[in-house]
């Protein structure tokens, strides 16, 4: 995007601001990285530097035009899709050219010389996000295909009855999160536009959009924690299957919203996306980093990491074991006495008080209430082979990409039992991706609590 301002000395704003534009309008640049710099003149026969311009590039920009009250926030979003479900609301689109010509002695031609009235599109839902103590409400949909290109599947979060209270970034952020989470795909922001009463425009943003995984993001389908549907009845659509549910997108939305900061849940989400957005060899060791970083945000208080209480440990155990190794390394011989292996050995020592990792899964299960079988279990092993460079041949990725399924769907299963958004869950583990109750472990390929071959 090229702008032209005129940089100010003394500025009131924020030291993010910039100047204004030959319009008057406020700039704000954000993240500003300096590419190019040059000095113009305004006639080739002058010798004095007219201007100064400069090529940067910017994380974000924003330009405002009056300062009218905001009753609208709309966000811009791309990569946003329901899949196979249908929107719940339609948008009824009217626009018209009418040509007048006036005569001062007093003939006057008025004549329409076009005029597009379309049939209204389902294109967007309704609903509803409490983020601290402030309650949102939200339309969200698809921008048509006439105003942006379907190739990045743009689409729009409309903050509407604001009454002068605009969300902020942080706001904005963790709505994003919680709705990417509810629809199960990342989306990105890459803008904003704020609107006044009667439709004027108060102030418009850019943004460099941060999508994991780039193009492929906008090929990859939907995976939604759980049934997002409904059956309903609109004028013109009647007995159409797979509305969305307003209350049920608004009851996760705002559940998972809730939670975001207590459990940290913005970096197990976004393991999740570039889990789903790397290639199969290595997608479990990211899916299983994100259950990790779930449960340890969620345990840091309440999950012991030891075997035996620290005190226990550290007045009569610990130094136990280390008396009888040193009295056993006196009997070796010199050269293993001094070996970097023996002072590995006794390092190691210390760690034996540690709970391994499948130690610490089985108590946050049991402290979470949430039962599994032998499809969690062989998932959450899968997630270690990558990670040490494990090879799989051609016979094993039928098998893996079954396996990181399963390890999607826990994380999906874990997020929707802690924050009680839903009861029921998709299990992208068997075929035909069943709809299970939240107490009920995953099924494996066939349903039968097997977990695929790898």
């Amino acid at each position: 995007m090229s702008i032209y301002i005129y940089a100010e000395e003394n500025s009131p704003y924020p030291k993010d601001t910039i100047g204004h534009t030959k319009f008057g309008d406020l700039v704000r640049i954000k993240g500003v990285s300096l590419r190019r710099s040059s000095n113009t003149l305004s006639h080739p026969f002058e010798t004095e530097i007219n201007s100064f311009s400069i090529q940067a590039k910017a994380d974000e920009l924003e330009v405002v035009q009056c300062e009218l009250p905001i009753v609208t926030h709309i966000e811009w979003i791309v990569n946003f899709s329901i899949n196979n479900y249908t929107f719940t609301r339609y948008t009824q689109r009217k626009q018209s050219i009418v040509f007048t010509r006036e005569r001062s002695g007093g003939d006057r031609l008025q004549r329409n010389l076009s005029c597009n009235d379309r049939r209204g599109n389902l294109d967007h839902f309704g609903c509803e996000c409490t983020v601290g103590d402030k309650r949102w409400l939200l339309l969200v949909g698809q921008v048509p295909e006439e105003i942006s290109s379907t190739e990045y599947k743009p689409g729009f979060i409309e903050f509407y009855n604001l009454n002068d209270c605009i969300p902020s970034e942080d706001t904005k952020r963790i709505i994003l999160a919680a709705l990417s989470f509810t629809l199960g795909r990342q989306i990105a922001s890459v803008g904003s536009t704020s609107l006044a009463e009667d439709g004027d425009r108060v102030s418009y943003s850019t943004k460099t959009v941060r999508l994991l995984g780039e193009q492929s993001a906008y090929r990859q389908p939907s995976y939604p924690p759980t049934q997002l549907s409904t059956q309903l009845s609109l004028p013109h659509y009647e007995h159409l299957e797979g509305f969305l549910d307003e209350k049920k997108v608004s009851k996760i939305i705002s559940a998972v919203a809730t939670k975001m900061e207590e459990l940290n849940l913005e970096y197990p989400l976004f393991l999740v996306w570039l889990g789903q957005n790397s290639p199969r060899e290595v997608r479990a060791a990211h899916l299983g980093a994100a259950i990790e970083s779930l449960r340890d945000s969620y345990c840091e208080n309440n999950l012991t990491t030891n075997l035996l209480p620290t005190n226990v440990w550290k007045e009569i155990m610990k130094p136990l074991l280390i008396k009888a190794f040193d009295n056993a390394h006196k009997k070796l011989e010199k050269n293993l006495q001094i070996s970097s292996e023996v002072k590995i050995l006794r390092n190691k020592l210390s760690q034996l008080n540690n709970k391994s990792s499948n130690m610490k899964y089985d108590e946050f299960f049991e402290l979470i209430s949430l039962k599994n079988g032998k499809v969690e279990e062989a998932a959450l092993r899968e997630r270690n082979k990558p990670a040490h460079g494990t090879r799989y041949l051609p016979n094993q990725y039928r098998g893996l990409s079954i396996t990181t399924d399963a390890l999607y769907t826990l994380f999906n299963r874990i997020v929707l039992k802690l924050t009680d958004a839903s009861d029921y869950y998709i299990d992208y583990s068997t075929y035909g991706h069943p709809v299970r109750h939240i107490d009920e472990p995953l099924g494996g390929p066939e349903g039968d609590g097997k977990p695929a071959i790898v």
